[in-house]
């Protein structure tokens, strides 16, 4: 080996520069090339980020300032994932797709080259790729008793989910009903957007009929031309009421009732 600021080798042959005090490879250089680097890396984590997933496969994307080796741990160090590195050995890429849903902290074991240890990085982020469950209000049939649209209670909807213990519940639900029936779709959403949804059944029947009112009894003598006036007629639902009778188009002497 060179003594420290030789010139030449003297006995041995050059070799690779190491931190040591020593001109090692014979340049004339003592320790050059941060032989002696004793500085952590810097570490990012670009993936995955501090959010919820809803993705089957969670992307890992770390980036060094200078180049080394990176690997990932989900449980503090007990197993670690290695990860394919880009040709200057600075960002490092691996996927995994059997993750199950639930919460997860990432954390980033990187080396230099020089043996330099960084480990202080890590991330929190959930995977959630289930739907909520939802359960609809009971089917309602009601009678109708306003013309134009039936007001209905409808309830509300229940949900439950895996991860999020609040959820967004929304339905298609009218104002108002018409005299049919009216599917109602029940929506709830998690907030990795994972959807579920049912179906609610709204009757709304009208078996009451109309109120009619004839007008008194007519008497009138053999050939007097008459005219009869309109019975009052009502209706819970409808303002379009049919009015009919049996008028005859020739009354005979007597007694006719009309219907």
């Amino acid at each position: 080996v060179c003594i420290a600021g030789a010139e030449s080798c003297t006995p041995g042959t050059p070799t690779a520069e190491i931190c040591n005090q020593i001109d090692d490879d014979c340049d004339g250089i003592i320790d050059e090339g941060n032989v002696c680097d004793t500085t952590n890396p810097q570490v990012i984590i670009i993936s995955p980020q501090n959010i919820t997933y809803n993705t089957q496969t969670i992307l890992f994307n770390f980036t060094l300032n200078e180049p080394g080796n990176c690997m990932y741990s989900l449980d503090n160090g007990v197993t670690n994932y290695t990860m394919t590195a880009n040709p200057s050995n600075t960002e490092f890429n691996a996927t995994n797709s059997s993750i199950a849903d639930g919460q997860y902290t990432v954390r980033a074991y990187c080396n230099d080259i020089f043996g330099n240890r960084n480990d202080t990085e890590s991330v929190t982020f959930i995977k959630d790729t289930t739907p909520p469950i939802i359960t609809c209000p009971a089917n309602i049939i009601v009678e109708c008793t306003l013309p134009g649209g039936q007001s209905v209670n409808i309830g509300t909807a229940t949900a439950t989910d895996n991860i999020d213990s609040i959820l967004s519940i929304s339905n298609n639900a009218p104002s108002l009903f018409n005299l049919s029936q009216t599917n109602v779709t029940w929506l709830a959403s998690d907030n990795a957007g994972n959807n579920a949804s049912c179906v609610q059944t709204i009757f709304v029947r009208d078996t009451t009929p109309p109120i009619i009112t004839c007008n008194k009894s007519i008497n009138f003598t053999q050939g007097q031309e008459i005219t009869l006036p309109q019975p009052n007629v009502s209706d819970l639902c409808s303002l379009n009421i049919t009015i009919s009778n049996n008028i005859p188009s020739q009354f005979p002497i007597g007694l006719t009732k009309i219907i």
